[in-house]
């Protein structure tokens, strides 16, 4: 896979990160072992919005990725800084 986050791809980390939320933190990381199949990259997106959500001190509900007024696909960085 490529260092793009295709529409696609994001969905499938959105997916999974909110799957993960589901989980007490002590479960998350057997969850994550079985939701992300073997795909060390996309644990990794997953672990990394679980962290900044975390260090947030929140648990915020992100906003939709995929808005009809704009149809731009939100990056995880700006997803995560208006948690």
């Amino acid at each position: 896979m490529s260092g793009r986050m295709t529409p696609e791809r994001w969905k499938r980390v959105e997916q999974v990160f909110e799957s993960a939320l589901e989980h007490p933190p002590a479960e998350r990381a057997a969850f994550l072992d079985t939701a992300c199949e073997g795909d060390a990259p996309l644990r990794q997106q997953v672990e990394s919005l679980l962290l900044a959500l975390d260090q947030a001190g929140t648990s915020a509900v992100f906003p939709p990725l995929n808005t009809p007024a704009t149809n731009t696909l939100a990056s995880p960085a700006s997803v995560i800084a208006s948690a």
